[in-house]
């Protein structure tokens, strides 16, 4: 049928047991089948992950407004009342099967789309921890300098002397600005 194998089952619960086996690329249904009516097989199809983007159209004698927007609603994507037109059924299948190929085709670009943001995300984590780094490193440096200048003062110094006291001062101070830059950079994600 239009360069398709079409599956034909004889009831709704073996429309449903076929679609096991992969879904369709359309599914024609009509809603009077037995065990499982043609709403209840499309409202599985479109509930099912592989299936929200199967092209549903239903095929039925049942020509009522109320049973028409009960298919609609239910997540049919057309509905065709018989008798029928070949070239009708025809069309509308071509169309459903265009606007398939376009989600289909939506989805995968949406997809890359994610892709290329999370490696966006990535460099830019990478970059800000680069220079996270380079800052912190210039920031530790400098009461660090302190600190071993101060070490050294305390090696020739005599312990008595008041130099030797603002040394130690100034190394505690110093030791305190780095514990402070240290949990600064740990709350940093």
């Amino acid at each position: 049928m239009m360069g398709h194998v079409p599956i034909v089952t004889e009831d709704g619960q073996a429309a449903i047991d076929a679609c096991a086996d992969g879904f369709p690329n359309v599914a024609i249904l009509d809603l009077m089948m037995p065990y499982k009516s043609g709403d209840e097989v499309c409202k599985w199809i479109k509930q099912e992950e592989d299936g929200a983007l199967v092209p549903v159209l239903i095929l039925t004698a049942k020509s009522e407004i109320k049973d028409k927007v009960e298919s609609l609603q239910g997540g049919a994507d057309d509905y065709l009342t018989k008798p029928f037109d070949y070239r009708e059924l025809q069309a509308r299948v071509h169309a459903l099967l265009r606007v398939n190929q376009l989600s289909l085709s939506l989805r995968e670009k949406n997809l890359r789309l994610e892709q290329m943001q999370e490696r966006i995300v990535q460099q830019e984590r990478a970059l800000l921890a680069g220079q996270l780094a380079g800052t912190a490193a210039h920031q530790l440096g400098q009461p660090l300098s302190a600190i071993m200048l101060n070490c050294h003062l305390l090696s020739v110094l005599p312990p008595d002397e008041e130099r030797y006291t603002t040394a130690i001062t100034a190394m505690k101070s110093d030791a305190d600005r780095m514990s402070k830059l240290i949990e600064e950079l740990k709350e940093v994600d």
